[in-house]
Parts: structure tokens; sequence; C-alpha cells
């Protein structure tokens, strides 16, 4: 009795640079409706099956910015860019029972509402780089209830290293 799921998507974006180039930039926003969702059943024997179980409601933004404080520079540093990139994604259950349970409009579980992440890329004389990101996860449902969640979290991460060619390569 299992059925295909099946949805809709659309997506309107715009992408492009600004200031010489300096400024790059890209913006996507979308919403994807999903229709019998499969999802996992467990019976009372431990053995797994799958049923339709309603859908989900999948729409959000996506903003990426990059902007070039050096390029080509001839002194330590040669270049220096600075980026961001944010998603907004309040996916939701449509329509989704469970039993007794009545999951509509709870955030769909496993999904962040926001992540951010922002870094600094420095490329320098003798083929160093060195990479700072900062990541930014909000907090996540960790089942369909809702009743239990993540806790937001923050993540710095530092890379150190060096291009070089050999050859033509």
């Amino acid at each position: 009795e299992l059925k295909p799921e099946y949805g809709w998507n659309y997506e309107a974006g715009l992408k492009g640079a600004l200031l010489a180039n300096r400024l790059e930039f890209n913006a996507s926003f979308y919403y994807f409706a999903l229709k019998d969702a499969i999802v996992r059943r467990n019976n009372d024997a431990g053995s797994e099956y799958f049923v339709n179980a309603g859908g989900t409601i999948q729409k959000g933004v996506e903003v990426w910015l990059n902007y070039h404080l050096l390029r080509n520079n001839r002194g330590f540093i040669n270049g220096l860019t600075i980026w961001n990139s944010f998603a907004y994604q309040p996916y939701e259950f449509d329509d989704y029972k469970s039993g007794q349970n009545d999951y509509s409009g709870n955030p769909l579980t496993g999904v962040p509402r926001t992540v951010n992440v922002s870094g600094i890329d420095m490329n320098m004389r003798h083929g160093l780089i060195v990479n700072l990101t900062f990541n930014y996860t909000s907090s996540l449902s960790l089942n369909d209830a809702n009743t239990a969640e993540t806790e937001p979290y923050h993540l710095l991460q530092c890379k150190i290293g060096k291009s070089f060619t050999t050859g033509k390569v």
C-alpha cells in the first residue's frame, strides 16, 4: 500500500557581483511541499516497516556574501576575504499523524531553523594560507513531538596551510 512521495519545488535566486567584483552575492528563496512522506515505523517485534504519513513544508532563504578586502596585494598578505553564509529554514510537518498524535505544524525533526557560517580567508607570501570559520547552528528538535531538542551550538575552526606547485601542477 506504500505510495511514492511527491511534491513541487519552487525556487528563485539572484547571483552577482558589485563594487568592481569585490562583493559577490548569491540569494535563493524556495518553497517545497512534500506529500505522502515515507516514514519508518517499528512494530512490537522490533521489525521496521514504512508508511505514508502526511508531508512536509520546506520553505527557506539562503544568502551568501563574499567580500575581497585585499586581492593581488604585493605585501606580506596577498589576499584577504571575509564571507558569510546564512540559511533560514523553518521547515514543518504538514498533515502528519502518527497513531493518535497529530504533529502537523511542528518543526521538522533534525533540522535547525537557522545556520550562520562566517569566515576569513587569508593568503600570504610563500603560499601560506590561514582560514578562520565560525559556525552557529540553532537548536533542532530530536523527535516529532518536539519534546526534546538540542542546544544551539557554536564551532570555531582554524586551518593553517601552505600551497605549492610541483612542476606544472
